[in-house]
């Protein structure tokens, strides 16, 4: 089974609300959670930021006003990097050659510490916000497009990432959401920052 992306609905609705408030123009943010089996469990996205710029086909985010939240969450839920969003202009829902770039530059970059990331891309369709989850892997430094999930803040992922806990069986990383007892959870002892 590939990988895939699940949202927690506090985090999509972030999302929704960023795009629609900032219609004119591209946004984006962070998205901080964990690798659970084949899932990226996210829980939270980390807004632009108060000093981000934003015109009709270019977004550059307050990176510094992001990286403070990132390390409190880190410090507090043991989340970590593992991607980011931005909306296109008009129906483009697709990789553009700059998102190809960065994309790279992230997954190839020692600094970074990656070898995949998720890069999802939002537009806005007939006044509905949209999503396309992409996955930037190191080994073959190309796009793919991955499924993606909005779930419950509840879902036994989520309780996972934010609790320190951790799945015990692909049962539990595989299952649709809301049919998991929380009992095949386990407390995870120390920080998992992957790679």
């Amino acid at each position: 089974m590939g990988r895939r992306l699940v949202l927690a609905e506090s985090a999509h609705a972030t999302v929704v609300s960023d795009c629609l408030r900032y219609a004119d123009t591209e946004i984006g943010g962070v998205l901080p959670g964990r690798l659970l089996g084949n899932a990226y469990v996210v829980p939270f996205s980390i807004p632009a930021g108060p000093r981000a710029k934003r015109t009709a086909d270019r977004f550059s985010p307050d990176w510094r006003w992001q990286q403070i939240f990132l390390d409190y969450l880190h410090a507090r839920f043991h989340v970590d990097y593992i991607g980011d969003w931005h909306r296109h202009p008009g129906l483009y829902d697709e990789p553009s050659s700059h998102d190809l770039q960065t994309a790279r530059e992230i997954v190839s970059a020692p600094s970074w510490n990656k070898t995949e990331a998720l890069f999802p891309i939002v537009v806005i369709d007939g006044g509905k916000v949209r999503l396309r989850a992409y996955l930037m892997r190191r080994e073959t430094l190309q796009f793919e497009e991955i499924p993606l999930e909005v779930v419950s803040d509840s879902d036994p992922r989520m309780t996972a990432v934010l609790t320190g806990m951790e799945a015990t069986s692909n049962e539990v990383i595989d299952a649709p959401a809301g049919t998991v007892p929380t009992r095949r959870l386990r407390r995870h002892a120390a920080a998992r920052r992957f790679a």
